[in-house]
């Protein structure tokens, strides 16, 4: 296991864009994290990280400064929550992939703590985000993160043909 404390985490520039995508779509084919059901290109992404570049929603990623070579092994994103109406400013949705040959490495709970650590500056007072049901080791992370569960939804995802659950979990940051 790494020690998650020699990570680096920064702003995501559009030259981690290519590897961004990678990750998702590994997410994607995985079938456990994400309710796209094809790949995505960096072409069709370019809209969406220039959207996030230099907001109060950014994207970071993640390096090994032991393997700099692999260069981005995570990342995350923080969206508006629920439609960007202005009264749920305070509230970010979170997005966090982590490249399969890196999970369970500790990669994810250091994005989590940079976000949690950093989200005064960006005026954000609570993060949420929505999990499969299913997927146990991303419940285990945001729960150990001191996540808390606020909802569930039965049967609201289908992909490839197959219902899903989601739980939604959130915290307060103050």
């Amino acid at each position: 296991m790494y020690d998650s404390s020699s990570y680096i985490c920064r702003a995501a520039t559009l030259a981690d864009l290519p590897a961004i995508v990678e990750i998702y779509n590994c997410a994607i084919e995985a079938g456990n994290s994400t309710c796209d059901v094809e790949p995505v290109s960096v072409e069709a992404w370019k809209t969406w990280f220039i959207k996030h570049s230099g907001s109060r929603r950014p994207i970071w990623v993640a390096e090994d400064p032991r393997d700099p070579k692999t260069g981005v092994i995570g990342y995350l994103s923080l969206s508006y929550f629920m439609n960007e109406r202005p009264g749920y400013f305070r509230t970010a949705d979170l997005g966090l992939y982590i490249h399969p040959l890196h999970q369970s490495q500790g990669v994810g709970s250091f994005l989590l703590r940079s976000i949690m650590e950093s989200a005064a500056l960006l005026d954000i007072e609570v993060i949420a985000t929505t999990v499969f049901a299913h997927n146990h080791k991303s419940l285990r992370l945001f729960e150990n993160s001191g996540f808390t569960r606020w909802g569930f939804m039965p049967g609201v995802a289908r992909v490839r043909g197959e219902d899903f659950d989601l739980v939604m979990v959130g915290k307060k940051l103050y």
